[in-house]
């Protein structure tokens, strides 16, 4: 008799356990959800620009924002912080390329010419015959000329900023 009555009290607090685990999964938990400033700073870092109007529906941000490149509606899932759809209500034209620059002017740059021909000589050993900075695709490259012991010429592109070196091609 004894052990019927623990099975019943067995089976009870297991089925109360499950029935309170279910109605944790299914309860609106709000803990981990994306707060309105949240959405706000996650949009305009993801995509620059600002936010014009987010309104929460349901478990989902609608977000009005603006960039350079024109007007966008984005959806955000509240719950994962993942976008659901981007949507480009306005297009506008691409930005003016900088300008280029003056004849006094210098430009940006973090490594200097010695530096560069350093670089471009650990990929290329030779001696070195020219060095230009050119700008190319709107930064700026140290084209590094090197002549090797075959008589080679090669061309050595290295990032003027970062010092990676870009490229390299053989002359004839």
């Amino acid at each position: 008799m004894l052990k019927k009555w623990f099975g019943i009290i067995i089976g009870a607090l297991l089925i109360f356990a499950l029935g309170f685990s279910v109605n944790q999964l299914l309860a609106k938990d709000d803990k981990g959800a994306m707060t309105d400033r949240e959405a706000k700073k996650f949009v305009e870092s993801l995509y620059g620009g600002k936010v014009k109007t987010l309104i929460q529906s349901g478990n989902q941000f609608n977000i009005e924002m603006e960039n350079e490149l024109g007007d966008y509606t984005v959806q955000v899932n509240r719950t994962n912080g993942e976008i659901e759809s981007l949507v480009l209500n306005e297009k506008r034209e691409a930005p003016a390329k900088e300008p280029e620059l003056e004849q006094n002017e210098e430009p940006k740059v973090k490594i200097g010419e010695k530096k560069a021909a350093e670089i471009a000589q650990t990929k290329i050993k030779g001696k070195i015959d020219d060095i230009d900075l050119e700008e190319m695709d709107g930064s700026y490259v140290y084209i590094v000329e090197i002549e090797t012991e075959n008589d080679e010429e090669v061309l050595v592109y290295v990032q003027a900023y970062t010092g990676e070196i870009l490229n390299y091609t053989y002359e004839k």
